[in-house]
This record gives C-alpha cells, sequence and structure tokens, in this order.
C-alpha cells in the first residue's frame, strides 16, 4: 500500500501508514524506507527524503543502491548538484554499486557525467542507449557540441544505438538534428550517413524512388510507414546487428533531413 501511495504521489498519506505501521510495533523493510523516499523525492520535498534516510540509520537499516538512486536523482532534479555528486561519493564509499539507473540520474552534470561514464567503463559495466543519449543530451543542454558528437559517434562505433521502437531513438534523431546544423559537426554527420548508407546496402537491397519522403522529426513515424521500414524492424537479421539499427537510423535521417527521395528498402534474400 506504502508503495503504492508513493507512485501516485501521495507521500504524505504514505507517510500516515508508514507512521502507523511503527506505532504497532512493526519493523519498516529497507523496500519501505525506498518507497517513502522515493516518494518524497518525486514531489520535489527532498529534505523529507534525507530524513527518511536518517531514519533508516536510527532503524539499523542500511540504504541500498535503489536509496541512493532516488535521492541523487532527486537532488539533480531540484538543481542541487554538489549534494548529488556528494551522494554518489557516499554511496560508493558505502560499497554499493552503482547502477546503470543513479548514473542517469547524474546525467545532467555533463563533465561529472562523462568521469563516472568513463569508470563504468573501467568496471566494464557497459553502458546501454538510454546512458549513451542521456550524456549526449546533457553535452547539448551545456552548449558543448563537439563533446556531445564525440559520445554520439562513440555510440555508434559500439553498436550501441537505440532501436527503432526505442523512445531514445527520437532522442538520438534530435541529437543528430542539432550535429547536422552545427558547422562542426555537420560534416561528421554527412560521414556517418556515407558509412550507414554503405553498411545497409551490404543487407538489404535499396531501391529510390521520387518523391514524396514526409521531412520533419514529428513526420518519423509516417515516413517509417511510408517507406516499408516497418517490415525491417522485425526481420532477424536486423536485430541481430547493433550496428545495422545505426546504420539504417542514419539512412532513414538522410531520407527526412538531407534528401527529397522517398527509400523503399526490401529484405535481401
Amino acid at each position: 500500500m506504502i508503495k503504492a501511495l508513493c507512485k501516485a504521489r501521495r507521500a504524505t498519506k504514505a507517510e500516515s501508514l508508514f507512521n502507523e505501521m511503527v506505532s504497532k510495533g512493526l519493523k519498516p523493510s529497507v523496500a519501505t524506507y525506498n518507497s517513502m523516499v522515493d516518494g518524497w523525492c518525486k514531489e520535489g520535498e527532498i529534505e523529507l527524503a534525507m530524513s527518511c534516510m536518517a531514519r533508516m540509520y536510527e532503524d539499523e537499516k542500511d540504504p541500498d543502491v535503489v536509496t541512493y538512486t532516488s535521492l541523487i536523482h532527486g537532488l539533480c532534479a531540484s538543481g542541487r548538484p554538489g549534494e548529488a555528486i556528494s551522494r554518489w561519493n557516499e554511496m560508493k564509499g558505502r560499497g554499493c554499486c552503482p547502477n546503470v539507473i543513479t548514473f542517469m540520474a547524474l546525467c545532467g552534470l555533463s563533465s561529472e557525467a562523462l568521469v563516472y561514464f568513463r569508470e563504468m567503463e573501467e568496471k566494464e559495466m557497459e553502458p546501454d542507449s538510454g546512458v549513451y543519449v542521456s550524456l549526449v543530451s546533457s553535452f547539448l543542454l551545456s552548449g558543448n557540441i563537439s563533446a556531445g558528437f564525440g559520445i554520439f559517434r562513440e555510440m555508434v562505433c559500439k553498436g550501441r544505438f537505440p532501436v527503432l521502437v526505442d523512445r531514445n531513438c527520437m532522442l538520438a534523431i534530435d541529437a543528430a538534428d542539432k550535429f547536422a546544423e552545427d558547422y562542426r559537426t555537420s560534416c561528421y554527420i554527412t560521414c556517418l550517413i556515407k558509412d550507414g548508407e554503405k553498411l545497409v546496402a551490404e543487407s538489404f537491397e535499396i531501391q529510390y524512388t521520387s518523391p514524396g519522403m514526409h521531412t520533419g522529426i514529428s513526420q518519423l513515424d509516417k515516413a517509417v510507414k511510408a517507406t516499408q521500414i516497418h517490415r525491417l524492424t522485425h526481420h532477424k537479421t536486423y536485430f541481430d546487428s547493433k550496428k545495422i539499427y545505426a546504420a539504417f537510423f542514419f539512412l532513414i535521417y538522410a531520407a527526412l533531413h538531407l534528401v527529397d527521395t522517398r527509400i523503399d528498402l526490401i529484405v535481401d534474400t
């Protein structure tokens, strides 16, 4: 019940139940404390979340990675990056292994996030597409286009590009838009498109017809349906290669933004 109330952003009601439970002699579990910390953080009540965490210590319950993740995310969302980093370091000092979600909470801090991103790699924690896209977005927000593109290109080269049905794909399209518009990175986007054309051509038969390709990010779904691209998203070979996803993305991007053509792709049998 407490968890459900916290998810529904009713932390005050959840706390009433929590206190009632304690008054009856019941001991809250770490999971229950975590629900309360997360609930307060979601409502922006960071001080109450930290008070709840303090109660955990009093109750001889050790905060785990879930506790810290919620608090770090809440601190970042509340514009308190210094405290978020302090909690991150505290978590590591207590032997909690930072997970991907915790890292993503720090991605609003581009320079600091990059340090921990490399730390993840050193510890052989493989960043997924969500982590890459979050870091790219963080650099773009801070105006560091070159650094953002460096991570973007690394994501492509390592085959970590988000799949077409992933919401992160739209964020990647938005990032590619910004890189294509910036004089420092536009030529590199063109190179990635050419590499994508070559790689996709090796795996699929490509037929170009014209005109009629929809333009604009908001038209991606229509463009996908109009060009038979949706047929490939369920093809086994297509799913087997993350780099094919990345290459295919740049072909779609080229069709949407750089060329006034319609592209029909048919699986090469």
